[in-house]
């Protein structure tokens, strides 16, 4: 029976092979901020145990970054279910986000043509799932939702305008679900090889062509309003993306077989 391929996620290829400068600073400022602001936290920690507080730091952005993740998995479950008609029982601490959904189904009425789809390209070796693929005036799109807890007029503390989604990358994700080849009919299988993520395609998968898109949007959805963007999908946004692939793949395979052993002094008298 032949093996099921493993095909990387698109989101590992993007971490593994996407430089992510901004991603740097923020850890870096949100670490120096909490350390500002809960002293009375980490101070006692240092004196009894340097190693612990130390840790607990560096801990501070994955669970911040966790948090995003959380809140952004709850919101687009709530979302799913909005889609498909049913009762949303969601938590009160996203219903701000849930309200700006509603909004944006209402004043843009969009049909939904597909929700939560695993997508797979066996000609690239890469998969996905995307949120939706939706039919806006009149364009079939395949779009992304993100969100966000900062507001329109969110500040940083140095009182300039924070940063808001989307970031560039959504054109590199969502021009790769666009290009897939296939659907999957079933749930997707997925693995993990250390933190990076790739996906399971049985011989015999369920799968249907994947349909034709014109364009992409992000919709980013913050307690407070939501932005509907477009995002370009076109030759040069491919190319990136098959670029970043080719980085992720040196430093999720190739890079573990480019070094051989050491040459000890004997080895090369003999050569």
């Amino acid at each position: 029976m032949p093996e099921p391929q493993r095909l990387w996620s698109v989101t590992s290829l993007l971490s593994a092979g996407l430089p992510k400068p901004a991603l740097v600073g923020w850890a870096a400022n949100t670490t120096a901020e909490y350390a500002v602001d809960k002293r009375a936290v980490w101070e006692p920690m240092a004196a009894d145990d340097p190693i612990a507080a130390i840790e607990h730091l560096s801990g501070i952005r994955f669970k911040r970054s966790g948090d995003a993740a959380a809140r952004g998995t709850d919101v687009h479950k709530a979302a799913e279910k909005i889609n498909l008609g049913l009762p949303s029982d969601h938590e009160e601490a996203i219903q701000p986000y849930v309200d700006q959904y509603l909004r944006f189904l209402a004043e843009h009425v969009p049909t939904f043509r597909m929700a939560e789809a695993p997508v797979y390209s066996q000609t690239y070796h890469y998969a996905g799932t995307l949120d939706t693929i939706v039919e806006l005036d009149g364009r079939v799109c395949v779009m992304d939702v993100k969100t966000t807890d900062r507001g329109p007029d969110a500040k940083n503390r140095r009182g300039k305008p924070a940063a808001r989604p989307p970031y560039p990358d959504v054109a590199l994700q969502l021009c790769a679900y666009a290009r897939a080849e296939h659907v999957g009919l079933a749930p997707a299988q997925q693995q993990y090889s250390g933190s990076r993520r790739y996906y399971v395609l049985p011989e015999d998968a369920p799968l249907e062509q994947m349909p034709e898109v014109s364009g992409a949007l992000v919709l980013v959805v913050s307690p407070e309003d939501y932005r509907l963007i477009p995002v370009r999908i076109d030759d040069e946004v491919w190319k990136a993306f098959l670029a970043v692939r080719e980085v992720a793949r040196f430093q999720l395979d190739t890079a573990n077989r480019v070094l051989g052993p050491a040459i000890s002094p004997n080895v090369r008298e003999a050569a």
